[in-house]
């Protein structure tokens, strides 16, 4: 029988393609989405993953402390179905990223942070 190992790149998966949907991590059933991708075959270890950065909150904006709550809910959601968490703490880009304005809301990528951990993490 064929296995498989599911690794979601959370930061990723909500803003290309949760969000563009008008989806909701908390909204959104990330083990029926498993499911769905192992189909016949069977969960390989180390299993399910999900990589994310997390949310650190800012002295004393509501934004960021709800973001971390929401974020909580997510992990024990994630973690009571038997999932993985790996979380690394999000980076903000120091290289130069040449893009110009034919690229859709090109500023708003350039500030965001950057996690890894998916790329270089070993078992």
């Amino acid at each position: 029988m064929d296995k498989v190992q599911i690794f979601i790149d959370g930061g990723n998966f909500y803003n290309l393609a949760l969000k563009r949907i008008g989806c909701h991590d908390s909204d959104f059933n990330y083990d029926e989405f498993a499911k769905f991708l192992i189909g016949v075959r069977e969960l390989a270890y180390p299993g399910k993953r999900f990589y994310i950065g997390t949310v650190r909150e800012r002295g004393g904006n509501h934004e960021t402390t709800k973001a971390m709550s929401n974020q909580t809910y997510l992990f024990n959601t994630l973690e009571s179905y038997g999932w993985t968490i790996k979380t690394s703490k999000l980076r903000t880009r120091t290289e130069t990223v040449k893009v110009d304005d034919r690229f859709k809301d090109y500023q708003n990528i350039l500030a965001k942070g950057i996690d890894v951990k998916l790329a270089t993490e070993r078992n």
